[in-house]
């Protein structure tokens, strides 16, 4: 269909389309099934490239920020273990807070759970 736009931009965005709607709904089996026909038109090999490469850049930004927040978790679990470990040594919440970074409220929280 899109060879048929003579004006190359309204073709390309047609084109474009196209392979959005493909990548939104369409399983890895069925895109690789397209992949054969598009190689064959440079201009659709074009577009369906740059989907790829937006898919996968997508894909390694969720797994940044899946890692991210996995590094937080690990991090606010350290700061915990050492909070209640200071807490057990008798240190100041003023000590505990500055070397932890916790807040008044999760300390006192943590000396609650201690103290049952």
């Amino acid at each position: 269909m899109a060879k048929t736009i003579k004006d190359e931009t309204k073709s390309d965005l047609c084109i474009a389309s196209a392979i959005a709607f493909a990548f939104k709904y369409l399983n890895d089996y069925e895109l690789n099934k397209i992949w054969e026909v598009v190689t064959m038109d440079k201009t659709f090999e074009k577009f369906f490239v740059m989907e790829v490469e937006k898919r996968v850049e997508n894909k390694l930004k969720e797994i940044e920020i899946e890692k991210m927040k996995e590094a937080e978790s690990k991090l606010k679990e350290n700061r915990i273990t050492t909070a209640k470990e200071m807490l057990t040594d008798g240190e100041p919440i003023s000590k505990i807070k500055k070397y932890t970074k916790l807040t008044d409220d999760e300390i006192k929280n943590l000396q609650e759970e201690l103290a049952c």
